[in-house]
């Protein structure tokens, strides 16, 4: 009895040392051809070395947001025929 595996050709061992090879070779490549995408964090203050870390957020971003809340208080949320059966009910 022998152990799994020993029967293998050279041929065979060839072609999983090649195709080890290969995938070595793809993920260099890979590895090299990955964007590393521009960091999200800007040093603030005249000495950048040790300057504070701030992040900047624009995501929902309200320029006035007392003119927005005034806005809204002006809509009304309920038709005519809704505040209607409201009363009578």
């Amino acid at each position: 009895m022998g152990t799994r595996g020993s029967g293998k050709s050279e041929f065979e061992i060839e072609e999983i040392a090649s195709s080890l090879r290969q995938q070595e070779l793809s993920e260099s490549e890979m590895h090299r051809n990955a964007v590393i995408p521009p960091l999200m964090v800007t040093r603030v203050g005249s000495n950048r070395s040790k300057a504070a870390v701030t992040y900047i957020d624009n995501n929902r971003f309200i320029e006035d947001p007392l003119a927005l809340y005034k806005q809204a208080q002006n809509i009304s949320s309920w038709t005519p025929h809704q505040q209607k059966l409201f009363r009578d009910k």
